[in-house]
Order: structure tokens, then C-alpha cells, then sequence
């Protein structure tokens, strides 16, 4: 698990999303309240993000996740952080310029380094950072044979292991499901 993640700014709350629970498997899915890394049972919300941001997210998070899938990737999860900022800001900060390519600051980083939720159709105080992570799990024959093996004893649709592809749709839909 991760035990330190560290951004220029405080941050509230962060998730570890990761795809094995959705679907089914629920198994360690939750931190119970603890303090640290919250992961996927313990979203009880929705993150809503202005409409055509939430559209260039989900499909750059489409894309990289069809990219992992190709490769052979699974056991990838997605971190993300929340900000709750003093006073709620009507505009985009953007971050300071020459830390991008050709200073071009990309749709996921506009607010503060982050991407603004959104509440009654007005931007919000809350800024949220994502960032693939843990993407050095191959789909190998020690992950087939761990999968068939708990098979035998376990429903396969419920099982955390799965094929890259099975991986990625969860993945997606997950997350799909959390930004509303």
C-alpha cells in the first residue's frame, strides 16, 4: 500500500481506487474509518465535475486504460486526492507555466493542478488530483493460475484477479460510477 503521498498543497482526503472490488470482490476493500489511504468502499459520493471536463476525463482515462489493457496490465489502481480550498473560487488558477510541454497545461490540471468538483452548477471548494498508479502487474501465468485456482473455490465474476480486458472494464466503470 502506499504510505506517503505529498503534494505542494494540503490535501483532505485521498482514495486508492483499486478494480478489484468492483465486480464483486469486496475482500480488504475498505480502510473501516481508519486514518490514511482510503480506498474503494469507502467513497460514499459522487465528484461532480464540470460536464465537458468530465467528458475529457473520462476519455483520456478511457484511453489509458485501453493503452494498460493492450499491454498486458492489470492490478492498476487510480489515486485520488481531494482539496477543500478556504473560500470557493469562481475561476480556473491554472498552475504556473514551463512545467508542461510547450507550456500547454493540460485539461486535468487547470484548477490548482487539479481538476474542481462542481455542487449546485457552480464550481466548488473542492479540487481533486488523479494519477494512474501501480501499473507494473502483468497478466502472466502466475496471475492465470492464481485465478483458476481460486476459482475452484470461488465465483470467477467475484474474484480480484482477472484478464486485462475483464480489468479494465471494471476499472472504467468504476470510475465512471464515482464521477458523476
Amino acid at each position: 500500500g502506499i504510505r506517503d503521498f505529498c503534494l505542494s498543497r494540503g490535501l483532505g482526503d485521498v482514495y486508492k481506487r483499486q478494480t478489484q472490488s468492483t465486480g464483486g470482490s469486496t475482500v480488504g476493500r475498505s480502510n473501516h474509518g481508519g486514518s490514511g489511504v482510503k480506498k474503494d468502499l469507502d467513497i460514499e459520493r459522487k465528484f461532480i465535475l464540470e460536464p465537458e471536463l468530465k467528458k475529457q476525463f473520462l476519455h483520456q482515462l478511457e484511453l489509458d486504460s485501453k493503452f494498460l489493457e493492450s499491454m498486458g496490465v492489470i492490478d492498476y489502481s487510480l489515486l485520488l486526492g481531494l482539496h477543500v480550498e478556504q473560500e470557493a473560487s469562481n475561476q480556473s488558477h491554472g498552475v504556473p507555466h514551463g512545467r508542461y510541454f510547450n507550456d500547454k497545461v493540460p485539461f486535468f490540471a487547470k484548477d490548482e493542478g487539479g481538476m474542481r468538483t462542481w455542487e449546485n452548477g457552480q464550481p466548488s471548494k473542492e479540487i481533486v488530483f488523479v494519477g494512474i498508479i501501480d501499473i507494473l502487474t502483468s497478466y502472466n501465468f502466475s496471475k492465470k493460475a492464481e485465478r483458476w485456482f481460486k476459482s475452484l473455490i470461488h465465483d470467477k465474476e467475484g474474484l480480484s484477479v482477472a484478464p486485462p480486458q475483464t480489468y479494465a472494464d471494471r476499472f472504467r466503470n468504476f470510475i465512471n460510477g464515482i464521477f458523476g
